[in-house]
């Protein structure tokens, strides 16, 4: 938890890069039940259950400690005052079927454009589009333009909520263990 006399990293510049890449993997993994949300202090982004979440509010003691540190770091981000932390943008929010309409739609090849387009009509849409990116043999385009979807995704919400980012990972250099 902050404290009051920590400045708001919002405000104060202390706010550290994070890279793309790391935003768009913790987008493309969330589900229903799981969240993302980036300290802005660090740059890291952590993931949490809602089953993690909601474990926040109780107090157990047959915890392991791998267990007592994402709890902490659950309460820590519930009652994040100071806009330390903050959510990334749900399934729900990125709509992802929108990604499927375009692809379906803008792909090349009229025929498979048909096929695609008809198979994310009605309930399963994402099963049977999946099924035809893989059957089509077209599943590393969709994979790839998925991922540049959830990319401008990511950098639209970096450029909406004022958060610097990276367009590459930064490496720390590996020392050469001495001779």
């Amino acid at each position: 938890m902050s404290h009051p006399s920590e400045p708001d990293p919002a405000r104060s510049g202390m706010q550290k890069p994070v890279a793309l890449a790391d935003l768009v993997d913790a987008l493309d993994v969330q589900t229903e039940t799981s969240h993302a949300y980036l300290d802005r202090v660090t740059g890291e982004v952590h993931r949490l259950t809602n089953d993690e979440l909601s474990a926040a509010d109780r107090t157990e003691d047959d915890l392991t400690d791998l267990e007592r540190e994402v709890i902490e770091l659950a309460r820590t981000i519930r009652d994040d005052e100071a806009g330390r932390y903050l959510a990334l943008p749900d399934k729900q929010e990125i709509h992802e079927y929108r990604f499927l309409e375009d692809f379906a739609y803008a792909y090349p090849d009229e025929e498979i454009s048909e096929d695609l387009a008809e198979a994310i009509r009605g309930r399963g849409a994402f099963r049977r589009f999946k099924d035809a990116v893989q059957r089509l043999g077209i599943a590393e385009e969709w994979y790839e333009y998925r991922y540049q979807r959830l990319r401008e995704v990511a950098k639209e919400w970096c450029e909406a909520e004022g958060v610097p980012y990276l367009e590459t990972r930064e490496t720390v250099p590996v020392e050469e263990p001495p001779g």
